[in-house]
């Protein structure tokens, strides 16, 4: 039952923090209020009534704001009437460490128990419930930096990432540790921090622990697409490597090599054979002749001929130069 309201990103800061900020409540009334000044105009109650006790604290790390929330049985909602334009550059994540909580959003719903984390967009309809006391962390999130990572983040919504092993267990155990270590942060080390927790949250987003099937295997071919054609776009930069596509892509150099794994060869041998496909098919071209083969090498990309030569020996059984000499047929 929380999320940011800010309608602009914060930008680059000296200091990684700012200042934990926590607030208590006693009654209903004064964590309406405390969550509408805090966070946004989300409408809370508590079905029956009673006394009721809350606490949130709220710490930031760069564009990255973090709020852990203590508190007794309620419900939250949002709708679109609630809701400010600056809602829709956010995404929530909630990870949920004592309690049970439910979140609906797109007709879809997510039960999470203690370990557990769903995200759900700040800037469509949902609605959060929790049936007794507990304790979670939300991470507010900007939504540019998890489309980069997950392009079609809103199939991800409402969906449970289990807590309880592999890649949803670590990014439950990171979020919370980094909430708690902001302080020993130092400005040098902030953005790496930060783009490390994103890269862990999309790899648990898209990892066997999150629920869902077709979403996933959708998304992963949305992004061997993307790589494709980031590849063919530079192709003939010598400087195209896994790196610079994992970093132009916002996504890490690991999860772009198990991407590519799934497409039968290595993201690097998918650049030596297109190369080497554009090599052939300029040194078939009736001017190649023309051309000094080095001179066709490097532009293809090679940065070394000799290195070129093997390879291209190797995929079609014959130098470049006998390459060149085979008669093209009318």
């Amino acid at each position: 039952m929380e999320h940011g309201h800010s309608g602009k990103r914060m930008g680059m800061i000296a200091s990684p923090t700012v200042q934990t900020r926590t607030h208590q409540a006693t009654t209903l009334s004064s964590w309406r209020d405390m969550v509408r000044d805090l966070l946004n105009d989300i409408y809370c109650h508590r079905p029956g009534g009673g006394d009721f006790r809350g606490s949130i604290s709220s710490r930031d790390l760069l564009e990255t704001r973090f709020v852990q929330i203590s508190a007794d049985s309620h419900r939250a909602s949002c709708d679109s009437s609630r809701m400010s334009r600056g809602d829709r550059d956010y995404v929530l994540l909630s990870v949920l460490h004592e309690g049970e909580a439910k979140i609906f959003q797109d007709d879809r719903e997510a039960t999470l128990v203690p370990g557990d984390i769903a995200i759900y967009d700040a800037g469509r309809p949902y609605q959060f419930v929790v049936n007794k006391h507990f304790v979670q962390t939300v991470v507010r999130l900007h939504r540019g930096d998890l489309v980069r990572r997950i392009p079609n983040a809103h199939d991800f919504t409402a969906r449970r990432v289990a807590g309880d092993k592999g890649l949803g267990r670590i990014a439950s155990a990171h979020i919370r540790e980094v909430y708690n270590q902001i302080d020993h942060i130092g400005p040098e080390n902030a953005r790496d921090v930060q783009m490390g927790l994103l890269n862990i949250i999309a790899s648990a987003l898209s990892g066997p622990e999150a629920v869902s099937g077709g979403v996933f295997r959708e998304h992963h071919q949305y992004l061997l697409r993307r790589i494709m054609w980031f590849v063919e776009e530079n192709l003939f930069d010598e400087n195209l490597s896994c790196e610079g596509v994992a970093a132009a892509l916002g996504i890490s150099e690991r999860y772009l090599r198990k991407l590519c794994s799934t497409s039968g060869c290595s993201l690097s041998e998918r650049i030596l054979n297109r190369r080497l496909e554009e090599a052939g098919r300029r040194l078939s071209h009736g001017n190649a002749v023309k051309t000094p083969i080095t001179s066709i090498a490097y532009d293809c990309g090679f940065k070394d001929a000799a290195h070129f030569s093997r390879a291209f020996k190797a995929k079609f059984g014959m130098t470049p130069r006998d390459y060149r000499n085979v008669p093209v047929e009318a």
